[in-house]
């Protein structure tokens, strides 16, 4: 007993357990239904490889979702398998970082807080947040491991599964393609691991385990969707932003080719009696009208207008009256470009964001 006791995976064990049982007290292990929930509901559902690249959801949670929901269980077992595999990769990263320093109960420290961290808030939530979070930690476990000179495939194989699967869930996670690399080279320059030759080919190998798969990945949804990228959401991301900076003076200025897109968003948040974002405004309540703008004012509005005339659309872009890349791309598309042109018309509005 004294000798289980003596061992630091012993109480980072403890830990997981007491950490287990309050998440099991306090709220159960119930899968908590956001309003993000049922876009991923959809995406889960069955459909072709094109649908899935082309949905404006990733296809990383909507696949761990066909996987684990059944029939008769429906979402139950989703929280109980995340939070597990939480766990699973705090193990990970205790081993790695006890191979770095050479010593348990560093690692241990080192540990310990991840089961309290914030991210534990979202442990039974359905959406991808806490997936992509189990993700990055395998990917930068094994990268820690590969800094410590194990060359097992293993690892190289982790490091960039971890990655591909923490962008596939959390589409913003994509700066880890780039930031891994960058970790592991410092990491191994301050061990003074082998020489410049060395150290370069071991950083060309591992940039390569980061952005190829990244640069594959995104060249199946330009062949199959038309769309270089992880997915075909980032000019409705910027739709939630300058939908609210839509006013009278903004519509007249705007190249005939914006016009409608852009009187459509503002009549849009007219009818939920929001008035356009000014100077002198509070930041906040636009901060809390951004993911209506996205699904209440945004996609509505580029459906509808696509639905009325796809071909004016299509020219638009720049496209053939004939392509034939799908409407999630299609909209998508048409929503950045319309929104790159409102915030150029009004770039103090969009500062004031970043304040």
């Amino acid at each position: 007993m004294k000798r289980v006791l003596g061992h630091p995976l012993f109480w980072l064990s403890l830990q997981i357990v007491v950490t287990f049982g309050v998440l099991a007290v306090a709220g159960g292990l119930e899968p908590q239904v956001v309003p993000d929930t049922r876009s991923f509901l959809d995406a889960a559902k069955p459909g072709s490889l094109v649908e899935a690249l082309a949905h404006y959801r990733s296809i990383g949670y909507p696949s761990f979702l066909r996987l684990v929901m059944t029939p008769e269980r429906g979402l139950s077992p989703v929280p109980g398998l995340q939070v597990g595999l939480y766990f699973l990769s705090l193990y990970l990263f205790w081993f790695a970082v006890e191979r770095l320093s050479g010593s348990g109960w560093f690692a241990l420290a080192a540990t310990l807080p991840l089961p309290w961290a914030g991210i534990m808030t979202m442990a039974t939530v359905i959406k991808p947040d806490f997936l992509a979070a189990v993700a990055t930690i395998f990917a930068i476990s094994c990268l820690i491991l590969l800094v410590t000179g194990s060359s097992r495939m293993l690892w190289w194989v982790g490091v960039a599964g971890g990655v591909f699967a923490a962008y596939q869930l959390r589409p913003a996670a994509v700066f880890l393609v780039g930031l891994v690399p960058v970790l592991g080279v410092a990491m191994r320059r301050l061990r003074g691991t082998g020489d410049w030759r060395g150290l370069l080919r071991w950083s060309v190998g591992l940039a390569s385990m980061t952005l190829v798969p990244f640069l594959l990945f995104c060249g199946l949804r330009w062949i199959t969707v038309g769309h270089f990228g992880v997915v075909s959401f980032g000019g409705t991301n910027l739709a939630g932003i300058a939908a609210s900076v839509v006013d009278g003076r903004v519509v007249r200025k705007l190249p005939p080719e914006h016009r409608l897109l852009a009187k459509r968003l503002k009549m849009r948040r007219a009818q939920l009696g929001w008035r356009p974002m000014r100077l002198d405004s509070d930041i906040f309540e636009y901060f809390g009208q951004y993911s209506d703008n996205i699904f209440r004012v945004a996609r509505p509005a580029a459906r509808q207008i696509c639905r009325e005339n796809r071909k004016a659309v299509v020219e638009e872009l720049g496209w053939s009256e004939w392509d034939p890349r799908p409407a999630e791309v299609v909209q998508n598309e048409m929503l950045g470009s319309t929104s790159r042109a409102i915030l150029r018309l009004a770039p103090k509005h969009y500062l004031k964001w970043f304040k």
